[in-house]
């Protein structure tokens, strides 16, 4: 993964538990590079990063067949609002495509959902 993220600095890694680790970087750059760009993937595994703040616990969701009424920020807040926190929503300037993507943090040690009807 190291090589993959391209670092200037340098990361330790240290493994504290089962499929558990602890990643320290050197360099808050490298930090905030690795962490803007997930998810990341690593022997065909799914690899969940999050930095260590008190007991929070990642996922890119895509909202499909939106009604044209409905494809706004504020509408898509709230479509996702029950699913976990928004990290980011990809912009659709002219409300044209009946999909819209959003970045959330979830909960990984509940199942995900193939799909939900709204």
């Amino acid at each position: 993964m190291t090589q993959s993220w391209t670092l200037s600095g340098r990361v330790v890694i240290k493994p504290c538990g089962s499929n558990l680790f602890l990643f320290q970087f050197f360099h808050w750059r490298d930090k905030e590079k690795v962490l803007l760009g997930c998810p990341w993937c690593f022997d065909h595994q799914l690899l969940i990063l999050n930095e260590i703040e008190a007991n929070e616990q990642p996922s890119n969701t895509r909202i499909y067949n939106l009604p044209l009424n409905c494809r706004s920020d504020d509408d898509v807040k709230t479509i996702v609002a029950n699913y976990g926190s928004i990290m980011d929503i990809e912009p659709d300037d002219l409300g044209l495509e009946n999909f819209r993507r959003v970045k959330l943090k979830l909960d990984v040690s509940k199942p995900l959902r193939r799909y939900q009807r709204i």
